[in-house]
């Protein structure tokens, strides 16, 4: 008998904590989300009010690019624009040329051969360019990506103030360069490296450099300013 008895106040204590888990089990789903909010610009507040840079392509040349056209050979013709002008040759697709001019949708090449081809049966990109990146008084970030087909240079100019915090990250190829506004190398940041931070010795337009001395290549990297 006391047996039974005790058994029984046992299983009542147990259905009483188990009640009680339930009604704390809900109070905790009704009060969780103010402990954890879930919209990401409460977890994260400063990735929202991150401010993007504004940017600018101050030049563009076309010196290289490279034949891709779905019905290889291409031809290569002796007049611009005009498809039943004599051909001059062919070339198959991969081929590097040498583009000297452009005129209404059309490479003037030099190299393999000379002649006319339609700009849009090639990959191109600017082989020199020079791009104004612009931060807020209160910095930012910019997210930077390109190519390069062939050989040539990429310039950002980025104007910094003294004291400013300067971050780039890379996320594909190399780091760039970091120049000063007398040209001078600022940053130095080895191809292993993933990230690179400096602080700002003096106002002044800075540069990001990128090279190209060989086919091309993709990069991607992120420029941030506090």
């Amino acid at each position: 008998m006391t047996s039974l008895k005790s058994s029984r106040l046992i299983g009542a204590s147990l259905l009483g904590l188990v009640s009680l888990g339930g009604i704390g089990y809900v109070i905790w789903h009704l009060v969780q989300p103010r402990l954890y909010p879930t919209d990401a610009s409460q977890l994260f507040p400063t990735a929202q009010s991150t401010v993007e840079a504004t940017r600018e392509v101050l030049s563009c040349t076309i010196t290289m690019a490279e034949i891709d056209t779905p019905h290889p050979p291409l031809p290569v013709y002796f007049a611009a624009n005009n498809p039943t002008s004599r051909i001059v040759g062919h070339l198959d697709n991969h081929a590097f040329v040498t583009v000297a001019t452009e005129q209404n949708g059309w490479f003037l090449i030099q190299n393999p051969m000379q002649g006319w081809i339609p700009k849009t049966q090639t990959q191109n990109s600017c082989n020199d360019k020079v791009e104004l990146v612009k931060f807020s008084p209160k910095g930012g970030r910019s997210a930077i990506a390109d190519r390069f087909v062939g050989s040539g240079s990429h310039l950002y100019r980025v104007p910094l103030t003294q004291g400013s915090t300067l971050t780039v990250s890379n996320t594909r190829g190399v780091l760039p360069f970091v120049l000063d506004p007398d040209g001078e190398m600022f940053g130095n940041p080895k191809e292993s490296q993933i990230n690179w931070t400096g602080q700002i010795p003096r106002t002044g337009v800075y540069t990001l450099e990128m090279l190209s001395q060989h086919k091309g290549y993709r990069y991607a990297f992120t420029v941030s300013v506090n």
